[in-house]
């Protein structure tokens, strides 16, 4: 799909794409976590018979590029979208965040942005504050 066809979101103009593997939303995020300011995540109902990430998968993969989840909506008769964006410089860290980084962290699984965030969290105190 040309980057002219993608599909945008009406409230920030960001992508909104399906990823039907944990792969293939793990490869976009690969290529694009440092240029693109956030992406909507197209999730299938369950029951509809749609290949779709699951949800638990994305936000794992989504923290070890130092991005996280907001804004889950009704997107259409077989999909819900969620927000995915870089973590903002001075944003909290809930207490369920940091012990997801943590166990992406021993796992192996974080990646060097991932760990930048951590990194610059537990330096200006916002780790500790959750």
């Amino acid at each position: 799909m040309a980057a002219d066809e993608i599909e945008r979101h009406p409230s920030d103009n960001w992508a909104v794409l399906t990823f039907e593997t944990e792969q293939s939303f793990e490869a976009w995020l690969d290529a694009h976590h440092a240029d693109e300011p956030g992406l909507w995540v197209k999730f299938a109902k369950a029951g509809r018979g749609i290949a779709s990430i699951r949800l638990p998968e994305a936000i794992d993969i989504a923290m070890c590029f130092g991005w996280v989840d907001s804004k889950m909506h009704k997107y259409d008769e077989d999909y819900y979208v969620l927000r995915y964006q870089p973590r903002r410089p001075k944003s909290t860290w809930s207490a369920r965040n940091k012990q997801l980084a943590e166990r992406l962290i021993a796992a192996g699984r974080m990646r060097p942005s991932g760990l930048a965030q951590v990194k610059a969290a537990k330096a200006d105190g916002r780790w500790d504050g959750a």
